[in-house]
């Protein structure tokens, strides 16, 4: 039991797509959905992480962000032994499948490294091109 608990990831994280309204068309054509992503930090000690998305090509930002630099990726610091919760938008153009699988991962940005994934969707509108 020693070695299951030495060994537990002490990072973790949870994603929940927005779904009012589910899918956002934005000025330049792109849809984006909002998520909210909450990272647990299972250490006594605040650590800074990186939030990546996988699974369509776009860009994702938070609300303190602006869409002009947003990035694959964002940076989030998280207090010791506590959740640190965010609403991040994904962007992504509007032709694809209307629902498309999309991957959180969450990665420490200290020497251990630790990371997390969770999954979530893509919405489109129906048709879009």
């Amino acid at each position: 039991m020693l070695f299951v608990l030495g060994n537990r990831s002490h990072i973790g994280i949870s994603v929940l797509q927005t779904r009012n309204p589910l899918w956002v068309r934005l000025s330049d054509g792109s849809i984006r959905n909002s998520y909210t992503v909450k990272v647990r930090n299972m250490e006594a000690r605040p650590r800074s992480v990186e939030i990546r998305i996988d699974g369509v090509n776009g860009v994702v930002w938070d609300e303190d962000g602006n869409r002009a630099t947003a990035s694959r990726a964002v940076r989030l610091d998280v207090p010791a032994d506590k959740v640190a919760k965010a609403q991040l938008f994904v962007a992504a153009a509007a032709a694809g499948p209307q629902h498309g699988d999309l991957t959180f991962t969450v990665r420490a940005l200290d020497r251990e490294g630790e990371s997390a994934v969770d999954d979530s969707y893509f919405e489109r509108p129906e048709g879009a091109k």
